[in-house]
């Protein structure tokens, strides 16, 4: 029986083309291609490897946030980055990124990239504003969900420009 990590080299270049390909389709191309049967767990753990490979560790990607914050806060001023950690575990417990817009056009070239119906969506209203308690932003701040969907994907338009 092959173990982990053989099948991981066997598997590494199709994984990179089916990310979110399942253990047990690793098994039956483990089969078909190589005559081998696997267990389901050498299959998971041979994928989790790949994973790995391809996107790094999660500790690695978890050790990388706060440097994100700090680049988020560099390049976007007035914008909003905090993370949090589990003070007894120092443990990653969540991340909150608030992106200030300077102006509808920038919201609007934004929205276009990331999906092409919401420039239509925000004509029509459809966008909703959601309510946060945020120290002196809440004023001039708009959080908008741009996709219909289970994903909570916000996007941050700047109030004050509206407001003038």
């Amino acid at each position: 029986m092959a173990n982990a990590r053989w099948v991981s080299w066997r598997i590494m270049g199709y994984m990179k083309d089916h990310i979110k390909c399942k253990p047990s389709t690793i098994m039956n191309r483990m089969k078909r291609k190589h005559g081998v049967t696997i267990s389901y767990w050498t299959a998971w753990h041979a994928r989790h490897m790949c994973l790995r490979e391809i996107f790094g560790s999660y500790e690695k990607s978890y050790r990388q946030v706060p440097e994100l914050c700090r680049q988020i806060l560099l390049e976007n001023p007035g914008s909003i980055a905090k993370w949090s950690k589990d003070i007894v575990h120092h443990q990653f417990e969540g991340l909150f990124v608030m992106f200030v817009m300077e102006d509808e056009k920038l919201l609007m070239e934004t929205l276009y990239l990331r999906q092409q119906l919401a420039k239509n969506w925000s004509k029509k209203g459809l966008m909703e504003r959601a309510e946060g308690r945020l120290s002196g932003h809440r004023d001039n701040v708009r959080f908008f969900n741009c996709y219909p969907s289970t994903e909570n994907v916000w996007l941050v338009e700047n109030d004050r420009d509206r407001r003038q």
